[in-house]
């Protein structure tokens, strides 16, 4: 598939999703929720996020490092957030397993055993 239709598709897909679930939520009803969120523990869970995906993303580095030899850091955090965002949508640990599918196509057989 050509590229351009591939970022046309996504964008759909996306316009398609938030769409979706704009008609689902009561936007009055969520204001008045986000306005009763304390801002010293929105840092909080903010700060802890950014940490656990960081951690998450040099444990990941470190393995395919060890696996396959030298690495680039973009590819290893590309491929952690691509699994990511497969896992939300997959049951189980698939997400996880899915990591290697976001490497680069040389790589993945090798790196299926990590």
């Amino acid at each position: 598939m050509k590229q351009p239709l591939k970022r046309i598709i996504k964008l759909l897909l996306t316009l398609a999703v938030l769409a979706l679930l704009f008609t689902q939520v009561d936007l009055k009803t969520l204001l008045a929720v986000i306005a009763k969120v304390k801002l010293e523990w929105m840092f909080c869970a903010l700060l802890l996020s950014v940490t656990m995906v960081v951690v998450r993303w040099l444990n990941w580095h470190l393995l395919v490092k060890a696996g396959l030899g030298e690495t680039h850091y973009k590819e290893t955090f590309a491929s952690l957030l691509g699994s990511m965002s497969f896992a939300l949508v997959t049951p189980a640990r698939v997400g996880d397993l899915s990591r290697v599918a976001f490497l680069k196509s040389g790589r993945r057989a090798e790196a299926s055993g990590l």
